[in-house]
């Protein structure tokens, strides 16, 4: 029976290649420099070595990961690696999850936190550059998907739309082809693929992760990598 379902699926797959033969790029947010920092620059500036901020910064790096985003003004911050035990789902991180500068910076913080929750971040200090001075900062929670009002079922449903690749900051490690991060390669990957691919044949902005999703490195994401991912499915099930 399993046999005839990978062949039914590669079949399938088959036909949808037949129908069209383009390869669309995945999407990713430029990492080049802003007109006022660096990345580098402001991940500098924002994120303190001490716990303290007798170096300055906004948030002391403890344990957590970060990275930076394009605005279109300067660069938004992405906090991620935190821990699910260290938060209450829909409503809130525990304390010390994130240790921020409160003296320095204020925060609009949500009524509720999630994955990938939002706050907007003023500094009431003097800075030396106007990216310094107000920028955006993005919680991600390992192995949460975003969503709050409309919980995303997954890694497909919550790149639609974005700018940037939210693979990275939720999934601990990324595994090529392991599109659910399920510690499996297997047809429910092929179907996540094709999934994707249908987005992207009708136009809409699909930021994929292309390690995770580019399964034959061809720099694009189509049916190929699906029927790809499948085969090596069926060779992994009668091995």
């Amino acid at each position: 029976m399993k046999k005839r379902i990978i062949s039914l699926a590669l079949s399938a797959i088959t036909a949808i290649s037949a129908i069209s033969t383009a390869v669309f790029s995945y999407g990713s947010a430029t990492d080049e420099k802003s007109d006022m920092l660096t990345k580098e620059e402001f991940l500098d500036k924002v994120v303190s070595e001490t716990e303290d901020f007798s170096n300055g910064g906004f948030v002391y790096r403890g344990d957590l990961k970060f990275d930076a985003i394009p605005n279109g003004d300067g660069w938004d911050l992405v906090i991620y690696g935190i821990k699910e035990e260290d938060y209450e789902p829909n409503i809130k991180l525990k304390e010390g999850a994130v240790i921020r500068n409160y003296k320095e910076y204020m925060g609009a913080s949500a009524v509720a936190f999630w994955s990938g929750s939002t706050e907007s971040i003023r500094s009431t200090k003097s800075n030396d550059n106007p990216a310094l001075d107000r920028f955006k900062v993005i919680y991600y929670v390992e192995n949460v998907l975003p969503g709050f009002s409309i919980p995303r079922e997954n890694i497909v449903e919550a790149s639609r739309n974005m700018t940037y690749d939210v693979a990275k900051y939720i999934y601990p490690e990324i595994t090529k082809g392991d599109i659910n991060d399920d510690g499996a390669i297997n047809a429910t990957d092929a179907s996540l693929v094709l999934s994707a691919y249908s987005y992207i044949m009708i136009g809409e902005k699909m930021a994929l992760n292309s390690e995770l999703f580019d399964w034959n490195d061809d720099g694009g994401i189509d049916s190929s990598d699906a029927s790809d991912i499948l085969q090596k499915y069926a060779e992994n099930s009668t091995s």
